[in-house]
């Protein structure tokens, strides 16, 4: 995406109005407060929200999870997709962006490292490689109804604020822009570096209370959650205190037992698969 284009979008997370992109330094255009980039990424964090994450990334699963995002290579994601605890039977999230024009433009809230395509921008509260903007979903530093869409993968599990960021997220959608949002059910704990909840699909209702229009359904099926669990299950016999220990027992037994999740083309068509399934989805239009 063109720089140019970023700054027309972009916002002061105090005050929410558009800034002034001079070099390296962003200058509110109301409140005047200077902006920077930090390893080539422009920063818009609060300065309560940069001590506050500055802490969690800091932390053993803060710092974990930025060593795993930074060796993500796509060759690494391919194989820890196919013989990982990972499996997606309907390619959902690739439907829902290409039913977007290249002209549109859709915001991935928490997306990492990961690149979807041209016109989707990348956020995140650390500058990964791919990342756009550093911010927060609870505050995002984005203008009024700025986003034809927007990505919201496996993140809403790791915010203490669930129903800040999905009000974020309908803030700066344009009328009628549709929201995709990946949602964990029966999945063990993984901070990243928090974890806080889990959602039924009631409950998804009643988070995504906002939008006039929900579509929910499963993601990822009940042989991931199944895989995903024996794994630690069988994990926690090693009685260790030592994650590298743990993580090497658990990669043996999902390496043995990665086939299971493959049952999941056939239980996806399940009615009740969302009683056990690993991911929720939901497709919510503003």
């Amino acid at each position: 995406m063109k720089p140019k284009l970023l700054h027309k979008i972009i916002a002061c997370p105090y005050c929410k109005s558009g800034l002034k992109v001079k070099g390296e330094i962003a200058t509110c255009v109301k409140c005047k407060r200077d902006f920077m980039h930090l390893n080539g990424v422009l920063c818009l964090l609060t300065d309560e929200d940069k001590n506050k994450y500055t802490e969690f990334l800091s932390s053993p699963s803060g710092s974990y999870m930025v060593k795993e995002f930074k060796i993500a290579s796509r060759l690494f994601r391919t194989l820890r997709y196919i013989f990982g605890a990972d499996f997606v039977p309907i390619k959902r999230l690739k439907k829902f962006t290409k039913s977007f024009s290249s002209r549109e433009i859709i915001l991935d809230v928490g997306g990492g490292n990961q690149g979807l395509g041209e016109n989707i921008i990348n956020l995140d509260i650390f500058p990964f490689n791919k990342v756009k903007i550093i911010g927060v979903g609870e505050n995002l530093p984005c203008l009024d109804e700025s986003f034809d869409g927007c990505i919201c993968d496996s993140v809403i599990e790791h915010v203490q604020s669930p129903k800040a960021v999905v009000g974020e997220i309908y803030r700066v959608l344009k009328k009628n822009g549709r929201a995709f949002f990946v949602i964990p059910f029966i999945i063990t704990y993984h901070a990243y570096p928090n974890d806080y909840q889990r959602y039924t699909k009631e409950g998804l209702k009643i988070l995504f209370d906002k939008f006039s229009d929900v579509q929910i359904g499963v993601y990822r099926g009940p042989s991931v959650a199944l895989v995903n669990f024996f794994s630690d299950y069988i994990s926690m016999f090693s009685f260790t205190k030592n994650t590298k220990v743990y993580l090497i027992i658990k990669g043996i037994v999902t390496l043995l037992t990665f086939p299971i999740k493959f049952l999941d083309l056939l239980l996806i068509h399940n009615k009740n698969t969302h009683r056990v399934a690993h991911c929720l989805y939901a497709i919510c239009r503003k």
